[in-house]
């Protein structure tokens, strides 16, 4: 007779059961099905293995049946299982049969099954019922999970996936906003790698964004920019379509690759055998919210804050046991003032009124008049600036907002000559999107199943304030579109072995386009380029050197269409021979990235003050009788249409060698090819610096590519060039063979206590920072700069619309001049060049690791170990070609290189261009006093013919990276109603850049190595808990179904520079040049004491930092600490049963519960009027947000 005993959880009875999940990691670049699975080994009571056992394990929901064998070691396996729930069934004459029920298949996870047969009929079965362990016991690989049901349960206030895998160890980022117009994903800095290295797999299809981007610390507050990195601007599906979502933190094997940083992976639900599906709706409104911490400070009221998000999922049989679908639709809609574009807080002139008659804007100009530019002289007011003062955007809202309407009005700083006034200017943004998802899985028999996924996005959204410095409409709108499919095919081949062949499509599309409300010709502005952009061009005010801040209005100047295709196929050998499983696979992925980057076609015009721009063609005795008001006017021209082609491979052997019963060995080995970008048209370039100084002739450092078309670009014919011998000007790296070995050991035999560790190498994919150096290269892009201008309309009529060097392309037709040459009565800014160093490598991450599990109570864990992680040959931007002070001792000269002592005029040109910086001239040499000279010394670039700004910023992979971490967790299974996790990291992450984008290191640009500290990302302390509990009360309806859950956040501050605006460290064009430590002070004194919430006036002590002078400061690179981050979100939900398989789900979800603000880093810059003050928050004030959740 059938004998059945239900053990649960642990309870012992006449089976032993031991359940163990090894966690695996799946292939980045494939399905991950190899490392989804089951395996176990069996025997009999006294130990000894059982061969010939027959294994079946049928799915729960689909009734999917696969049989595999024990082998003569008692092992078995099955790999490239469906995720979900499984009945496993052991039998074998002899014995009795064991039918193992509650077994669960996730991602990326090998659950191992590890049971005793006891002697008997196999008639007689025993039926277990048992929890898994908590513990991986096979695999060195550190893996977070998220399930269904934290996924759907815990708090997200835009529901995106990212901002839940925050709360893991190791994971570092700023707090996630709580109110956005996009979808909110997060790029994360995983073990110190950087938030580009980390890769995105959506249902075995790599989908990391290769447009973007990069970490760039935003503006002169010091922010990362969290739109930047991988998993950025890209897809996040609505959670009730998820399944699970797998983070890899470290020490993936070797079918894993692409990057080092972490390994997101998300698979969608699939249909079972029973139809079912969620309605839901997320709602959000500012009557619901409280206030930001600077509206209030400010007497605003709360604006606009709407946010409504629907959908609903479905999924059954269309054929029983063999055909299944799901999918899923969800929209959303939302405007917000609570995000950087839609809110922005700047000093403008208390004088400048809403009064923009003649009258109004001639007692303006009086207020602003300097006494030392004697008698005000109306009559010399530029009528285009005039005209611009009145201007009106559609809404009646001035084009040049009034500084009279703001708070806090006083005189600021000694340069300031009018008083100005807090002015917050607050416009909402809008976001919309239409998400759609279909998924189909067909069982064509017991060895053969096909998976089919397609998903849709499109994620529209507009900002207003696209510039920190913008108080008016300084809008753009972006579009981002995904689109992917995937179909999967897996055979069984034998029982011990399985094969599985893919191949997916994504498609991501990155719009940004300038939103025009005026154009040039209203104002009677001239631009070269009216014809491809005939919008307002961008102004610049330096207010801050007589009234106010820095101040930006007109059009954004950058349009960018991208478009990402990429198309994968790869294949992956799964077996079983003895104690080793093995996988054998490779994978080729093509990529397209086609582009047109139209920056700056509207042109810029940066004037030096508001005196300045009032005043522009005036004779200011103030400034010798100048003229030139307007600092600098530019306009991009060259051909900016791309389309670059990468092709990748590899390969790899991994083996999971269980050596003995409580020690396994991850062996392995990966090789991978990136292939260098090419253009289809041959529109690349690289720039060998060393050959062009030695020659001292720039035009003998380009190298163009071997499948150059000058046809390819209308007008333009070829000159005498260097050519590659192949169509990438980049060297292949064929050499990137990647080890890695882990180790998994259980003391004793302790099936509760797991040791493990581990080395690993991995190369990295860098697409994002290839695309936006190598798409604004010279010779084909060129920004054009007049400096020190006194008339709006310099540029001359017929200008061409093409960079012409004589060293360069240039046009057959019209009048072709130099580059340098004079425009009427003015001279061209050199060239600048957007490089990649010839001999770049490929960069790399090695990883190591060790900790310790151990499950010291039933469903409870505790973990703690250590991780590293080294950077190397890591890619950063440098000025190949800064500044020298030519008086310097040691400038030696070379032949038609002036030596020392050399004189002569600023901006020369002497055959080549000759660049000397932008300082007042003449020639500080020919001084009567050379102390009225910032520097007692003249400056030009060593290899003449570039500008020494950003005249050769060439890409290096030469910069390096450190990463040490104690990681420590406790969590608690979920059972008897809760489920809690606490995680805590004490960290330090070290490099000399943290960016991979188109920006220059900081500081010296000879010696980046001084930039060596901590990095943008560091976070020396985080604890997140987490956690849901289901209230215990079941009497009645009204008090059953309650739940409560929640997350904490603490994390430290993120570090910054301070910069200083106000030293020569600009003379030798220093991206951000840092101050000097005032005498007598030390690091301690940087920071003032008190709550950050007291001394938002006055976050750091202003007196702690000098000018550094005629040279570069002694203050490190982010040394100052930005505030603390925390904040507690909790959700309320009441669960009603309408039906047997009927629900519905009312939840209150509350983010940053006790409203506490969440600060920015302060103003980092000396020469800004707000030096120290913190002027925003992060976050957003609390929010609660209402759903309502149909399941059925």
């Amino acid at each position: 007779m059938n004998q059945i005993i239900r053990v649960l959880g642990r309870r012992k009875s006449a089976a032993t059961v031991i359940l163990s999940l090894s966690l695996a990691a799946g292939s980045v670049l494939a399905q991950t099905g190899a490392n989804t699975g089951l395996q176990g080994t069996v025997n009999d009571t006294t130990g000894a293995a059982i061969p010939g056992v027959t294994v079946t394990l049928i799915r729960v929901e689909t009734g999917e049946k696969r049989t595999v064998a024990t082998n003569e070691t008692g092992q078995w396996e099955a790999r490239f299982l469906s995720t979900g729930n499984y009945q496993v069934v052991f039998e074998r004459s002899g014995f009795k049969k064991l039918i193992q029920e509650g077994v669960t298949v996730s991602t990326s996870e090998v659950a191992t099954v590890n049971v005793e047969l006891q002697v008997g009929d196999v008639g007689q079965s025993i039926e277990v019922v048992a929890d898994a362990d908590m513990i991986s016991s096979s695999s060195a690989t550190v893996v977070r999970t998220l399930e269904s049901r934290e996924l759907e349960s815990l708090p997200t206030s835009s529901r995106n996936f990212t901002q839940l895998l925050m709360i893991e160890p190791g994971v570092a980022a700023d707090i996630s906003e709580l109110l956005s117009n996009d979808n909110a994903s997060i790029s994360p800095s995983v073990n110190g790698a950087r938030t580009t290295s980390n890769s995105f797999v959506f249902n075995g299809v790599d989908v990391t964004n290769l447009l973007c981007c990069n970490s760039r610390i935003n503006g002169e507050q010091g922010t990362i920019d969290q739109g930047g990195g991988s998993l950025s601007r890209n897809m996040a599906p609505a959670p009730e379509t998820l399944e699970e979502v797998k983070l890899q933190t470290s020490l993936y094997d070797a079918s894993t690759g692409r990057n080092g940083g972490g390994n997101f992976q998300l698979v969608s639900k699939s249909g079972t055998n029973q139809f079912r599906g969620t309605l839901y709706h997320y709602f959000q409104n500012e009557k619901l919210i409280a206030n930001d911490f600077f509206y209030n400070r400010a007497g605003l009221k709360r604006p606009l804050l709407r946010r409504n998000e629907a959908g609903g999922t479905l999924g059954g049989p269309i054929i029983k046991n063999r055909l299944f679908f799901f999918a899923s639709y969800q929209r959303t809609e939302a405007s917000t003032s609570y995000v950087d574009a839609a809110s922005n807080i700047l000093r403008l002139p208390q004088a400048l009124t809403d009064d923009r008659s003649d009258e109004g804007i001639n007692r303006f100009v009086r207020a602003i008049w300097p006494a030392a530019s004697g008698p005000v002289n109306l009559s010399v007011v530029n009528p285009i600036s005039r005209a611009l003062l009145k201007a009106k955007y559609p809404d009646g809202s001035y084009l040049i907002p009034s500084g009279a309407n703001g708070t806090d009005c006083r005189l600021i700083g000694a340069t300031q000559v009018a008083p100005s006034c807090v002015v917050i200017s607050v416009i909402p943004a809008t976001y919309h999107q239409n998400q759609f998802s279909t998924n189909l899985d067909y069982q064509i028999s017991a060895s053969n199943r096909i998976k089919g996924r397609f998903f849709f996005a499109d994620q529209p959204s507009n900002d207003p304030l696209a510039n920190s410095r913008a108080l008016s409409r300084y809008e753009r709108n972006k579009n981002t579109v995904q689109r992917t499919i995937s179909v999967t095919d897996t055979h069984i081949i034998s029982p011990t072995m399985a094969n599985e062949f893919r191949a997916g499509y994504f498609r991501n599309r990155n719009d940004t386009m300038a939103v025009p409300y005026f154009t040039n010709e209203q104002f009677g502005l001239k631009n070269p380029l009216a014809g491809i952009r005939p919008d307002l061009s961008s102004f610049g005010i330096r207010g801050d050197r007589d009234s106010g801040d820095r101040f930006q209005f007109g059009t954004l100047e950058d349009n960018t269409l991208d478009v990402q295709n990429s198309f994968t196929y790869g294949n992956t050998l799964s077996m079983v021979k003895g104690r080793h499983s093995l996988k054998v696979g490779g994978e080729i992925r093509k990529n397209q990235l086609n582009g047109n980057l139209q920056e700056l076609k509207n042109g810029r015009k940066n004037l030096r003050s508001w005196m300045a721009f009032m005043t522009v063609g005036f004779p200011d005795p103030g400034d010798r009788n100048r003229t030139r008001q307007i600092s600098d006017t530019a306009v991009n021209f060259g051909h900016t249409v791309r389309g670059y082609r990468l092709a990748d491979q590899s390969a790899f052997v991994a083996d999971d060698w269980r050596v003995t019963r409580n020690l396994t060995l991850n062996i392995g080995v990966r090789w991978e090819h990136f292939g260098p970008p090419w253009e289809v048209n041959g529109i690349l370039s690289a720039f060998d610096y060393p050959a062009a100084v030695k020659a001292n002739d720039p035009q003998v450092g380009f190298v163009m590519a071997s499948n150059f078309k000058p046809e390819s670009i209308p007008g333009a014919r070829e000159a005498n060039l260097r050519k590659a011998s192949t169509k990438s000007v980049i060297p292949s790296d064929w050499n990137n063979f990647m080890p890695r070995f882990g180790f998994a050991w259980s003391p004793m035999g302790h099936r509760r206590f797991v040791l493990r560790g581990g080395y690993g190498m991995f190369f990295e994919r860098t697409t994002g920072a290839f695309a936006n150096s190598l798409r604004q290269q010279a010779p084909f892009f060129q920004e054009n700069q007049l400096n020190d201008l006194g008339d709006y309309n310099i540029w001359p009529v017929g200008f061409p619309v093409f960079p012409i060097p004589k060293f360069s392309i240039y046009f057959s037709s019209g009048s072709p001049r130099l580059q340098g040459s004079n425009a009427p009565g003015q001279q061209f800014e050199a060239m600048e060049a957007q490089m990649v160093d010839p001999s770049l490598a490929t960069p790399y991450i090695q990883q190591w690791n060790m900790n310790i599990q151990w499950e010291f109570k039933r469903n409870w864990m505790w973990e703690v170990g250590y991780s590293g992680t080294k950077g190397t040959k890591l890619l950063q931007i440098v000025n190949g070609n800064p500044p020298i002070d030519v008086d310097t001792i040691g400038f030696l000269p070379r032949p038609g290189v002036p030596g020392g002592g050399f004189t002569g005029n600023y901006y020369t040109t002497t055959g080549s261009v000759f660049t000397n910086l932008k300082t007042p001239p003449p020639d500080c040499n020919l001084l009567v006093s050379p102390s009225s000279c910032t520097i007692g010394g003249e400056l030009r670039v060593a290899l003449l013919g570039f500008d020494e700004d950003e005249g050769v910023n060439t890409l290096f992979s030469n910069s390096n990276s450190i990463y040490n971490a104690l990681q420590t967790s406790i969590q608690k299974r979920f059972g008897r109603g809760y489920m809690f996790k606490a995680n805590y990291t004490f960290s330090k992450a070290i490099d000399i850049f943290s960016d991979e984008g188109k920006f220059q290191v900081e500081h010296d640009q000879t010696r980046p190595w001084l930039n060596r500290a901590v990095s943008d990302f560091h976070r020396k302390h985080r604890l997140i808990f987490s956690g849901t509990w289901e209230f215990p009360w079941r009497k009645n309806r009204l008090v059953r179904g309650w739940s409560l859950s929640g997350i904490g956040t603490f994390q430290s501050g993120r570090p910054f520079s301070v910069i200083d605006g106000t030293s020569s460290g600009f003379l030798f064009n220093s991206t951000n040049p840092r101050p000097n430590i005032a005498p007598g002070m030390t690091h301690k004194d940087l920071v003032t004491k008190g709550s950050v919430s007291s001394r938002v006036n006055m976050y750091f002590n202003r007196s702690a930092f000098v000018p550094s002078g005629p040279t570069f400061g002694n203050l490190g690179r982010n040394v100052v600490s930005g505030p603390d981050q925390r904040r507690l979100d909790l959700v309320l939900a009441k669960n009603t049963r309408l039906r047997e398989r009927m629900s519905l789900e009312f939840r209150a979800e509350s983010f940053n519960t006790l409203n506490q603000p969440v600060f920015r880093n302060p103003q980092r810059n000396m020469n800004n009027a707000s030096f120290g003050e913190i002027q925003q928050t992060r976050g957003g004030p609390r929010v609660i947000q209402l759903a309502l959740k149909l399941k059925f």
